[in-house]
């Protein structure tokens, strides 16, 4: 095979072979792709692909080319992290696709999106373990309900340009259920005044429904959410049982998801199923970016979305089990296989781990495990998915995937990008 159509240079790789022709990545790979993409994740976020022109290009080394028209170019934040020496930092680790394309993190928490949400939330002495379980939601109802509505509001308008320039005019705060029109009218200004359409505010990810690209539409779901979200934050609290006994409820995280989903629905602008019940699960997740203690309770099983389900097909169960030293399970289910992932993850040396903004650190019981760095948030199941996800995405757009050729990839993911 032609070695310009395999200048990937991701370690695990064999050589003059196109990974995306096998179509399974092996338990060593897995790691070193999650690094890689994390790798060119942090880099366009320290903007080095951005020039002196202001404009937004590849991850290439600042190399200077005497024949170039626009030499005279230069990528100041690169100089600025590695220094003028030009060393190949770029070409010689990242690879053509991660250097073409946009990728989001493999570590839910660092999507552009998310990751404006966290240290929004987080910011001013306030991090994530002073809110802490299923008590603190009891405590704090309505700081609970702000929270969850702001995770929808993040999933699905969460565009991280347009928001940042939201909370510049709002004190470096997110809408609250009290001050919805807030928002929205600052929403319907920037396409009214600034010609923005609505596409352009919406994550377009989950692709529930067409009826959010109409202003009017996302404008009744939003004020019909701040309405509801404190009455299903007390639901989540307390059950009410056939005999009117009221129950605390703590480790039903599907009953949480099917609130979301049921308000949703009876809105009568989204129709309930796969897709919806994917996106309230990861309403939940963002949730809990700045909640700890799993207050929506245990993450026992999920629902994979398409990325999702696409990776997890990539994985040869039993090469992860002989990697792992396990034993063969002849009906691996979604999370069994979302389970290796972890187990793979956990396997990594801390350099490694860096690269992907984790780190090890001992909990309450005297356990190791491996936390997001940012906010100290235990990885989990939701986090092997978005892995499985991105895993999807890398093995599509390398070459030979179903989009390795395409001049307008259809996933670009804007929503992800931290410009």
């Amino acid at each position: 095979m032609d070695e310009v159509e395999n200048d990937e240079s991701f370690p695990a790789m064999d050589d003059n072979i196109c990974i995306a022709v096998a179509r399974h990545a092996s338990p060593a790979a897995l790691g070193a792709f999650m690094s890689s993409i994390a790798v060119a994740m942090f880099c366009r976020l320290c903007g080095i692909n951005v020039d002196n022109k202001n404009r937004i290009g590849p991850l290439v080394d600042n190399e200077l080319c005497e024949e170039d028209p626009d030499q005279d170019l230069c990528l100041h934040n690169y100089n600025r992290l590695f220094g003028e020496t030009h060393i190949a930092y770029m070409g010689n680790h990242l690879g053509r696709t991660l250097s073409a394309h946009t990728f989001p993190s493999p570590i839910r928490t660092y999507d552009a999106k998310t990751l404006l949400f966290v240290q929004t939330k987080c910011g001013n002495g306030t991090s994530r373990s002073n809110r802490n379980g299923i008590a603190w939601v009891k405590d704090n109802i309505k700081e609970t309900s702000n929270i969850l509505f702001q995770a929808f509001l993040t999933e699905t308008s969460g565009n991280p340009a347009l928001m940042s320039e939201f909370l510049r005019r709002s004190m470096n705060e997110y809408p609250t259920t009290d001050n919805a029109s807030v928002f929205l009218e600052f929403v319907n200004a920037t396409f009214v005044h600034k010609g923005i359409p609505m596409t352009h505010w919406l994550h377009r990810q989950y692709r529930v429904d067409k009826k959010f690209e109409d202003y009017e539409s996302f404008s009744n779901m939003v004020q019909k959410l701040s309405i509801a979200m404190p009455f299903i934050v007390r639901r989540i609290i307390n059950v009410c049982k056939p005999d009117s006994q009221m129950v605390l409820l703590s480790g039903q995280r599907q009953y949480t998801i099917g609130l979301l989903h049921t308000q949703l629905v009876e809105s009568g602008l989204l129709k309930k199923g796969k897709r919806l019940s994917f996106l309230c699960s990861q309403i939940v997740a963002t949730a809990e970016e700045v909640i700890d203690g799993n207050p929506f309770g245990e993450i026992e099983t999920l629902q994979p979305g398409y990325g999702g389900d696409g990776g997890l097909d990539l994985m040869e169960c039993a090469a992860f089990e002989e990697y792992l030293n396990l034993p063969t399970n002849t009906a691996p289910d979604v999370v069994y296989k979302l389970g290796l992932i972890l187990k793979v993850i956990n396997t990594l040396d801390n350099e490694n781990l860096s690269l992907l903004g984790c780190e090890r650190m001992t909990n309450e019981k005297g356990e190791s495990v491996v936390v997001v760095s940012l906010n100290k948030r235990p990885l989990n199941l939701l986090d092997a998915e978005h892995m499985s996800c991105k895993l999807f995405i890398l093995f599509e757009r390398i070459p030979g995937g179903a989009r390795a050729k395409s001049r307008t990839p259809a996933y670009q993911s804007p929503y992800c990008h931290p410009i």
